[in-house]
């Protein structure tokens, strides 16, 4: 027997109800904070003050959810990317490959060598949102490059910028 995550009552391994024995051993509340068959799929244990969201999100009017949005990728999205984007950064060497420019983390970018074998570009949403398995699959294929030394490879031409014909 355990102690139920909400109110602490002792919740019973087996309960028999109209002659018929159910085995409770998974069961987290007790029958008080979740009404046995009514499939109370809530989370009762995870306090307010614990979640982002202290409100409902729904009764929200469209600038107040712009607001909140932008709180929570300011404190989740935004960390989340910049710790996944060091770690890669870090595991390919932590400088420009090209000219050795490691000063900024977001002036740091990832060029792939072989463009055909790309299956998504490295980016600050795929970062944030794609596996860290998966990212550093195509990081593989990629060589670390700050963005002058990028630029330069895409949009030189083999031509200064003065003798561009514009």
């Amino acid at each position: 027997m355990r102690n139920c995550l909400k109110c602490g009552e002792v919740v019973p391994n087996r309960v028999i109800i109209k002659e018929k024995t159910y085995n409770l051993q998974r069961r987290k509340f007790c029958f008080k904070c979740s009404p046995f068959k009514k499939h109370n799929t809530r989370q009762l244990h995870i306090s307010k003050e614990k979640s982002i969201f202290s409100f409902d999100y729904k009764d929200l009017t469209p600038s107040q959810r712009k607001i909140v949005n932008k709180k929570y990728y300011e404190q989740c999205l935004k960390k989340r990317r910049d710790k996944r984007k060091k770690q890669l950064v870090l595991r390919y060497g932590g400088e420009c490959s090209k000219c050795g420019y490691n000063n900024n983390l977001s002036n740091l970018c990832f060029h792939h060598k072989d463009p055909s074998t790309k299956l998504f570009e490295i980016n600050a949403h795929s970062i944030a949102s794609k596996p860290m398995i998966k990212l550093i699959k195509e990081a593989d294929k990629c060589e670390l490059l700050c963005f002058h030394c990028h630029n330069d490879l895409h949009y030189s031409y083999g031509l200064t910028w003065k003798e561009w014909d514009i």
